[in-house]
C-alpha cells in the first residue's frame, strides 16, 4: 500500500516539474494538427487498467476520422492465431498495424516520435496510467491475454531441472519441431481458384469526405452489374483521369460497410517501398465482366 501511494506521488512530482515542457509541445501539436488535418485533434479509446477496470485512455488524433476500429480488431486477432497479414494499400483490406495508409502524414511523424502520447498525462494525473507500468491494452486484447492480464505477485518459479530431466533429447527435438511456426506462405491451386477477379471499368469517381486518401469508385462490371468500391490511390490519381478506365476487381470479396458506405470489392494496385501506387489495367480489347484467370 505504501509503495503504491509513493509511485503515485512520484508520477504527480514528474508531471509537475515538465509540466511547462509538455503544455508547450501539446499547444504546439494540437495548432499543428488543426490547421492540417481538422478536428477532432485527440482520440479517446477505452483500455483495460488495474484490476480489469476500463478507462479512458488519451492520444493525439494519427489516423483519418473514417478509421473503424474493427479493423485493428480483426487484424489484431488474426495475427494472435498465427495467420500470416499479408501487407495492403486498401483501407478495406487486412492491415499491418505499421504500415497501415489510414495514418495521416502528421500522424506518421507523431507516432514515429511517439509524441501522439503526450494526453497520457491526464491519464497519469487522474490514476488511471503510471508513468512506468504496462501499456494498458484494449478489451479485446485484454480477452485475449485471459488470467495473464491480472497483476500476479509472490509467486516462485520451481526449478526447471527436474522437468528437463524427464524429457530425453529425442523427445525434446520432437516437441521442438512441431511447435516451430509455419513460414509456408504458399497458396493452394483451390484457395487461388476462390478469388473472382473480374475486368471492370470506372464510369465515376469522386472524393470521400473526411479521407485523405480515398476515392469512391463506380464500376461497371457488364452483365454482373455495377460495384462501389473505396481505393486509397487518391494520392496518385485524380478523379479525371480514372474515368473509363480499365481495372482488376476482386469481385466476390465480402462486402464491408464503412461510415461512407458499402464497399463491394477492392482493385487490385502494385506499390514498393520507395512508394508509389499503380492500378493494375487489363490490356486493349478487354470488356468489363470479363473474368480473369
Amino acid at each position: 500500500m505504501i509503495e503504491m501511494m509513493l509511485k503515485r506521488l512520484i508520477d504527480i512530482v514528474i508531471v509537475l516539474i515538465f509540466a511547462p515542457i509538455i503544455l508547450i509541445f501539446v499547444i504546439l501539436i494540437s495548432l499543428t494538427l488543426l490547421a492540417k488535418q481538422g478536428r477532432p485533434i485527440f482520440f479517446a479509446q477505452n483500455r483495460v487498467g488495474k484490476n480489469n477496470q476500463l478507462f479512458k485512455l488519451y492520444k493525439f488524433r494519427t489516423m483519418e476520422t473514417t478509421a473503424e476500429e474493427d479493423f485493428h480488431k480483426s487484424h489484431y486477432l488474426d495475427l494472435a492465431k498465427g495467420k500470416n497479414i499479408i501487407p495492403s494499400n486498401s483501407p478495406l483490406e487486412p492491415i499491418r498495424i505499421e504500415n497501415d495508409d489510414r495514418i495521416t502524414r502528421y500522424g506518421a511523424f507523431l507516432r514515429k516520435t511517439s509524441l501522439d502520447e503526450l494526453p497520457n498525462i491526464l491519464n497519469v494525473l487522474t490514476g488511471d496510467m503510471s508513468i512506468v507500468g504496462p501499456r494498458p491494452l484494449v478489451n479485446y486484447e485484454a480477452e485475449l491475454y485471459g488470467d495473464f492480464n491480472r497483476k500476479v505477485t509472490h509467486i516462485d518459479l520451481t526449478n526447471y531441472e527436474p522437468l528437463m530431466s524427464r524429457i530425453d533429447e529425442q523427445g525434446f527435438e520432437i516437441m521442438n519441431e512441431e511447435n516451430k511456426p509455419n513460414n509456408d506462405t504458399h497458396a493452394s491451386i483451390d484457395d487461388f481458384m476462390k478469388i473472382d477477379l473480374r475486368v471492370a471499368k470506372v464510369v465515376y469517381a469522386s472524393e470521400v469526405e473526411g479521407a485523405d486518401k480515398l476515392i469512391q469508385l463506380t464500376l461497371d462490371v457488364g452483365e454482373l452489374g455495377q460495384k462501389t468500391v473505396f481505393a486509397g490511390i487518391k494520392s496518385k490519381y485524380s478523379q479525371d483521369s480514372l474515368i473509363d478506365k480499365l481495372v482488376v476487381l476482386v469481385f466476390n470479396l465480402a462486402p464491408r460497410k464503412m461510415r461512407f458506405g458499402l464497399s463491394e470489392g477492392m482493385v487490385l494496385a502494385s506499390s514498393d517501398e520507395e512508394g508509389g501506387i499503380f492500378l493494375l489495367s487489363p490490356d486493349t480489347g478487354a470488356k468489363p465482366g470479363q473474368k480473369i484467370k
